[in-house]
């Protein structure tokens, strides 16, 4: 997934940040190129000049947003042990905080208009989830906060397996609720299922 946004294109990105408050709050299905263009209060020219239509503009909107998510992840780290809980939090935040900005509708858009950009998100997402909490795990093992006897490596695929078995597009649509409330559920059985008692005592 390429990003169609040039970062010295302030056009671009303002075009970009109006689709992305639309797109997924309300999805994309309905919407027309008039439609964004309309609500911009700029010229179908004007949109059209940077981007080639709604698929193209989905596409930047999209790898905006998980940049965005990778970047924001990226940022929280720390390496002492003693931080473990403060960094859990500050991750655990992150990542419902990103999620809560997908409705069930743009996720019922992408199923059924981009399954290939829905599959492309999943991956990169399944990356940066598997890189953060991986290393976050490790602080958490030396910590002793996470159990020692499940080497983090299984407990990443353990998170990545249930996330992506229970947190599918298709439950999200199905339910109804926003994928933040799914992965929510996720984290929560996760964290008590892996998490000492002295752990526990600081979650």
């Amino acid at each position: 997934m390429n990003s169609s946004i040039s970062s010295d294109d302030p056009v671009a990105r303002r075009i970009v940040a109006a689709a992305r408050a639309h797109f997924l709050q309300h999805g994309f299905r309905t919407v027309t190129m008039d439609d964004l263009a309309t609500e911009m209060g700029m010229s179908k020219k004007t949109l059209y000049v940077h981007f080639k239509g709604k698929r193209e503009l989905l596409q930047a909107v999209m790898e905006t947003k998980l940049a965005q998510f990778q970047g924001d992840m990226a940022a929280i780290h720390s390496e002492e042990p003693a931080l473990f809980a403060d960094t859990l939090h500050q991750l655990l935040n992150c990542a419902l905080g990103h999620a809560r900005e997908v409705t069930p509708t743009f996720v019922r858009d992408l199923l059924r208009e981009a399954p290939d950009l829905l599959e492309l998100m999943k991956v990169r997402r399944r990356a940066v989830v598997a890189h953060t909490f991986g290393r976050l795990l490790r602080v958490g093992q030396e910590a002793n906060a996470v159990r020692k006897d499940i080497s983090v490596e299984a407990l990443v695929m353990i998170l990545l397996g249930t996330t992506e078995v229970v947190a599918t597009p298709e439950n999200v649509a199905a339910r109804g609720v926003s994928p933040s409330v799914i992965i929510n559920e996720v984290l929560s059985v996760f964290l008590q299922g892996v998490l000492t008692e002295k752990g526990r005592m600081h979650i």
